[in-house]
């Protein structure tokens, strides 16, 4: 059944998300320049993100989650702890793959980069492989509170948070250099499960 209150919490989370996002986008130009490395590794990191997370999982799990309340109740808590076991699984693996061959795939997205800048970018991708982790934890909790309760709340704004906590690390911290940027997306991304 469709909620209007679902439609406006979904569409005004995604629409700060997307307000926030484009100044996050200003203040990592403002004080790094156009910080290709970074932006180099952010984007492996994101495939990955919305690989493990951000949709991949609700489109499976509430579904799943609904059927199963309705057919069997007693086996709702035995499916949502495999199921948190298998997405913890896959995203860890998945993560940690991101941190082994991190400089590997920064060599393959900059092509023709001077050595440093190579190695400049798998830091970063090793360091944001955590988040893959964290927002896979973070859809699986906002989607059983969707399956559960139908609050979009959470999901909706979750990325609200980690673009104010990525914004805000970066005014604190950028003093600190070019790896503040990853370690602000791990924040927010922190910020988003929590």
């Amino acid at each position: 059944m469709l909620s209007l209150r679902g439609v406006f919490v979904n569409a005004s989370g995604t629409f700060f998300s997307r307000i926030l996002g484009l100044f996050k986008n200003i203040f990592v130009n403002f004080y790094f320049g156009l910080a290709d490395t970074f932006w180099g590794a952010f984007q492996i990191i994101n495939t990955f993100r919305i690989f493990v997370g951000e949709g991949a999982i609700n489109n499976i799990l509430i579904p799943l989650y609904k059927k199963i309340k309705e057919e069997s109740p007693s086996s709702v808590k035995p499916f949502l702890v495999k199921s948190f076991v298998f997405v913890f699984a896959l995203s860890s693996t998945l993560s940690l793959g991101l941190y082994l061959t991190a400089y590997p795939l920064a060599k393959a997205i900059l092509p023709g980069f001077r050595e440093s800048k190579v190695l400049e970018s798998a830091n970063s991708i090793m360091i944001m492989s955590l988040s893959v982790v964290l927002i896979s934890t973070q859809s699986f909790l906002a989607s059983i509170r969707i399956a559960k309760y139908g609050s979009f709340f959470s999901f909706a704004y979750a990325p609200v948070v980690a673009n104010v906590l990525t914004i805000a690390t970066i005014l604190l911290l950028n003093h600190l250099g070019i790896y503040i940027l990853s370690w602000a997306v791990v924040v927010g991304t922190l910020g988003m499960l929590l």
